[in-house]
This record gives C-alpha cells, sequence and structure tokens, in this order.
C-alpha cells in the first residue's frame, strides 16, 4: 500500500495485490479525498503502484472499473490502461465491471510498440503534472508494507 500525503494529511492511498509466482498484479483500491483530486495525485500514485508491482516482476497492472463510469475509465485511459474485457453484471446492482491493464513501469515491450509510445507520453506527462503540483504542495508517497503470511 501506498499512502500520498501532504504535510501530517493523508490526502490518497492505493492498494495492489498479486500472487506470488503470478505475472500480473491487481490495483485493488484507489482513493483521493474530493478537494485533492485533479492535482495528479491519483496518477502519481498508479505510476508508484506500477513501479512497485515491476519490481516485484509482474508485467501487468489489471484492475476493476464500473462500466458507468466514463470519468474514471478516461482517466485510467489516459495513464496507458487499455480494457481488456467485460463482466456483464458483476456488481450487485447489476452493473457491468470493466477490466482494464498496463504494462508495469519496466515490461518488456519493444521500442517503437504502440503501448510503449502511450507509456512514455505517459510518464513525460506525469513529470510535469509532479513539477507543477510539487510547485504548489509538498507530496510524500509513503510506502506500507502489506501482511505476508
Amino acid at each position: 500500500m501506498k499512502v500520498a500525503r501532504v504535510g501530517n494529511t493523508a490526502v490518497g492511498y492505493a492498494l495492489i495485490h498479486w500472487r506470488l509466482n503470478g505475472k500480473s498484479a491487481r490495483l485493488y483500491s484507489l482513493a483521493v479525498l474530493e478537494r485533492w483530486r485533479q492535482n495528479g495525485i491519483g496518477e502519481m500514485l498508479v505510476n508508484a503502484m506500477r513501479n512497485s508491482a515491476a519490481h516485484e516482476g509482474k508485467r501487468l497492472l489489471s484492475l476493476e472499473v464500473r462500466a458507468n463510469k466514463p470519468n474514471l475509465i478516461g482517466f485510467y485511459q489516459g495513464l496507458g490502461f487499455a480494457v481488456q474485457r467485460r463482466l456483464p453484471a458483476y456488481h450487485e446492482d447489476g452493473a457491468d465491471a470493466l477490466i482494464p491493464a498496463a504494462p508495469t513501469a519496466y515490461s518488456s515491450i519493444h521500442i517503437g510498440h504502440p503501448v510503449h509510445i502511450l507509456c512514455r507520453m505517459t510518464l513525460q506527462r506525469q513529470q510535469s503534472a509532479n513539477r507543477q503540483f510539487d510547485q504548489l504542495y509538498r507530496l510524500d508517497i509513503e510506502q506500507h508494507e502489506a501482511y505476508r503470511a
């Protein structure tokens, strides 16, 4: 789990999980306090999780998102995620879920491959957003160790 803090205030977090011998990780939960949204915090947390997954040897990061949340779907697509499949009536209320996925930071994608170019462009946007955000606030991403049985 990673926690984003501004000063002493936790403003967001991200949580991933994976199987020890698996090749992918799942972004299980991501949240940013409403007043801190649209500042790049969610993007920084997602990219921090991609880096953590890559460090553990995972090649792909996936997640589940409600199919009726176009803004959220657009957020993940802007980070290089592409919908892999749809899960009909996945949620209790009967809403469908989408499964977007993206390569982790160190995935073995050939240079020049469209996904590689998209990830490189996303990284450049993230670095620019980070510089702009850092001019306004000091943001710390803390690593919290998960319980391991």
